[in-house]
């Protein structure tokens, strides 16, 4: 079966000039997901009742590759989930399908590209620690985040980095103190005091 997903960001775009280019590759117009969210946000209800909804054998069609990811890590991420579904995806603009031998192989390649990401932020981030022991900052036991640690984790959440990512990135022992800077900022957004413990984690090591 044929699964389309179309995304828009705004009220004032349409879904016309993605729905028709999905018909045209065959998809029933009653099997197309439209979701109306920026690309940014975390939350696609749509993309996950696709995800839900979608079973093996079956292929996700989108008009554009943009239109189903915020990011490259993004795209690998779905990527390997439609994999593990054993369900082809195709992107119409960009002429990709998975099933195919170049399809495969550029989804090899991207995702050699998103490990190589991960590897350089990884090599900056012990590159820092190594700086501040330097200056006599050590990192071990249970410490309190500084500025730095908050930026860094709020650097990797701007670059759509899963929570999973971002702790091993920051060799955190958990995701605990990434969902409570989350909640910290979300606080402070909303002009709300949070008189929650300071936030901690074990060693970075």
């Amino acid at each position: 079966m044929l699964i389309g997903y179309a995304r828009i960001s705004t009220e004032y775009q349409k879904f016309d000039s993605q729905i028709q280019p999905l018909l045209n590759a065959g998809v029933d117009e009653r099997n197309i997901f439209k979701e109306q969210v920026s690309g940014a946000s975390l939350k696609r209800p749509e993309l996950q009742k696709v995800l839900s909804f979608i079973r093996e054998g079956d292929t996700l069609v989108v008009f554009k590759l943009d239109r189903l990811s915020r990011s490259l890590q993004d795209l690998i991420n779905l990527l390997s989930k439609l994999n593990k579904k054993k369900v082809i995806f195709k992107s119409l603009t960009e002429n990709i399908e998975t099933e195919t031998a170049l399809g495969k192989m550029l989804f090899n390649i991207i995702g050699t590209l998103a490990e190589f990401e991960r590897s350089i932020i990884s090599e900056r981030v012990k590159a820092g620690i190594q700086a501040a022991k330097k200056k006599g900052i050590y990192f071990g036991g249970v410490i309190k985040v500084g500025a730095i640690q908050k930026e860094q984790i709020r650097e990797l959440l701007k670059k759509h980095r899963s929570k999973y990512d971002i702790m091993k990135i920051l060799g955190l022992k958990s995701r605990t103190p990434i969902y409570k800077l989350i909640k910290d900022d979300l606080a402070k957004e909303k002009g709300e005091v949070n008189i929650a413990p300071s936030l901690e984690f074990k060693g970075l090591n």
